[in-house]
């Protein structure tokens, strides 16, 4: 699958080149679905909405869920 997409190993692929059917006659590709984070972006004070959630809930001192469902 690599070769057909032109690409020679595993460090060239990007979310552009993986598609996924979104609505019965919509495909998009990867990019467009997902926020992804460059290096050191964890760090900085302004993160995408999807990760915002998760960080301020992490927790380095424990693995328990602070946010318990109710």
């Amino acid at each position: 699958m690599m070769g057909a997409m032109g690409l020679e190993k595993t460090d060239d692929l990007k979310p552009w080149h993986l598609m996924r059917r979104t609505e019965a006659y919509e495909i998009r590709n990867y990019s467009e679905i997902y926020d992804f984070l460059k290096p050191g972006d964890l760090l900085k004070k302004s993160l995408p909405v999807s990760y915002a959630r998760a960080v301020e809930a992490a927790n380095a001192e424990s693995f328990n869920d602070i946010h318990p469902s109710v």
